[in-house]
């Protein structure tokens, strides 16, 4: 989506709640073929009473997604890395960290569920705190998240929010004026197109 808000607090060594969608679409069908999988990757499955399940002793091919909650627990292995960024939209989009630091170096790095990952997270922290001693003090708590340590998240918030804007381009100018293009990976310009018509040649 396209939209705007004003980052108001971050989370540092987030738990990621997982969407219903990517439960039902992704883990779940993981879990058919590796029971171990949750384990393997520092997550957890909670029944409709907020209890914990052993991943391993269900039938999750005939499961339902309705019935189960998962979330993926702090660590350097959170899929959300080590801090994520809140702003208020209507879409529960963010920006985070990612463990994935390769994908930055991809050509095509469309490849999030719809969060935007951040290339150098604790320079945006330090920068949205504008405080010396809480941007060291996340530094430690990430870097010992890192160790394997086992740090509790906690949320942090900033004095002065700042506004994000998530904005859409396929083409544009840089600044000297020559047309820079890219990929229309989401396909806006053809819902767009129709709506230019008149102002095309």
């Amino acid at each position: 989506p396209i939209l705007s808000g004003s980052i108001d607090r971050m989370q540092v060594n987030p738990v990621w709640n997982i969407p219903k969608s990517i439960a039902g679409k992704e883990i779940m069908v993981k879990l058919q073929s590796n029971p171990n999988y949750l384990e393997e990757n520092n997550m957890v499955a909670y029944d409709k009473a907020g209890e914990v399940v052993d991943a391993t002793k269900i039938n999750w091919s005939t499961a339902s997604v309705a019935d189960y909650a998962f979330k993926q627990n702090p660590g350097a292995d959170n899929s959300l890395g080590q801090i994520k960024f809140i702003f208020q939209n209507p879409y529960a989009i963010y920006l985070h960290d990612t463990p994935a630091k390769a994908m930055f170096q991809e050509k095509n790095r469309a490849v999030s569920h719809g969060c935007v990952r951040v290339e150098q997270p604790m320079k945006l922290a330090a920068f949205l705190l504008n405080d010396e001693k809480e941007a060291q003090r996340i530094e430690k708590e990430t870097q010992a998240t890192t160790k394997g340590e086992e740090i509790a998240s906690r949320w942090v918030k900033i004095k002065e929010p700042v506004k994000v804007f998530i904005a859409y381009y396929t083409a544009w100018t840089n600044d000297s004026g020559t047309l820079i293009t890219a990929d229309d990976v989401y396909g806006y310009d053809a819902k767009l197109k129709p709506y230019l018509t008149k102002y095309l040649p």
